[in-house]
């Protein structure tokens, strides 16, 4: 499994897992990593088997199940516990899967346009845009330092 591990310059502890969607690689995630990076996140993006740079096995058969496996497998190889894991279109329904498969290596979940769910805020799950959540780290690493 093809993936890239960036460690930022001001490390905080924390770890982020971003998982591509269909018709994706990893490389789609370069805005966002750096944006993570900025914050002190560790960033670990793979790109699935079957997908861009990873191996294409013929005679494995894909599953949420598998993906989220060597996902997992992937963490493990890199020494990371548990992290915030961020799925893209079909790489929200492998986040999902793992956190339903590996509910210790997560300690957040954030899904950006998966497919298949109803509108969550009218469920009354709040919606957050991704650079805000950036922006609440930020103000949180700027407190700390004062």
């Amino acid at each position: 499994m093809s993936f890239m591990d960036a460690a930022p310059d001001n490390p905080s502890g924390r770890t982020a897992v971003l998982l591509h969607g269909t018709n994706f690689c990893g490389a789609a995630w370069e805005v966002t990593a750096q944006g993570l990076l900025s914050v002190g996140y560790r960033v670990l993006i793979p790109d699935q088997f079957g997908f861009c740079k990873s191996s294409k096995l013929p005679e494995v058969q894909y599953t949420f199940a598998m993906m989220a496996d060597f996902t997992r497998r992937l963490m493990d190889s890199r020494q990371i516990g548990d992290a915030i894991n961020i799925g893209h279109s079909t790489g929200g329904m492998l986040a999902m899967h793992f956190a339903v498969m590996y509910p210790d290596k997560v300690s957040r979940l954030v899904l950006i346009n998966p497919p298949r769910l109803t509108d969550r805020a009218a469920e009354g799950f709040d919606y957050v845009p991704l650079y805000e959540l950036i922006e609440q780290e930020r103000a949180k690493d700027r407190a700390s330092i004062r």
